[in-house]
């Protein structure tokens, strides 16, 4: 498999690398509503505050 790079622009999380990239290999990502509809009713669910 090909190495994957993850863009994120939390600056406030704990694995976020120079405020443009997540440091994790993988991600998990959930919804805040059942059936979400659009990218504003999902979130990274590995999200760590500093």
């Amino acid at each position: 498999m090909a190495s994957q790079q993850i863009m994120c622009n939390v600056s406030s999380c704990k694995y976020n690398s120079d405020s443009r990239m997540c440091s994790l290999s993988s991600i998990e990502v959930g919804n805040t509503i059942p059936n979400a509809q659009n990218m504003h009713q999902t979130e990274c669910a590995s999200f760590k505050s500093e």
